[in-house]
């Protein structure tokens, strides 16, 4: 393969892991690129460093989303105790409704 060519999908793999970085997943991110998502998984097969970097990003992505979680319940628990429902029972009645 021409070294040029090879230079530019790294880029552009970098780049897809620069857009999962900011929120996007994989499919949204290659194309946002414009690389395919297997040329983008070849890349990472072949470039063990640009696979590490996808995998930082995975762990970062997975902390967000429990941190988010995690905040989402948080609010949830002040809002019911705000409204003095502090009762497991009281809780289960209101998601029924």
């Amino acid at each position: 393969m021409n070294a040029n060519i090879q230079v530019e999908r790294i880029d552009k793999a970098l780049q897809v892991i620069e857009r999962m970085n900011e929120g996007k997943d994989i499919s949204q991110a290659c194309r946002l690129v414009g690389i395919r998502q297997s040329t983008f998984e070849k890349v990472c097969e072949k470039n063990p460093e640009i696979f590490a970097k996808l995998r930082e990003v995975v762990v970062i992505i997975g902390q967000r989303v429990k941190e988010l979680q995690t905040a989402e319940i948080n609010e949830l628990k002040q809002e019911l105790e705000a409204e003095g429902i502090t009762d497991r029972a009281d809780i289960l009645s209101r998601l029924r409704k």
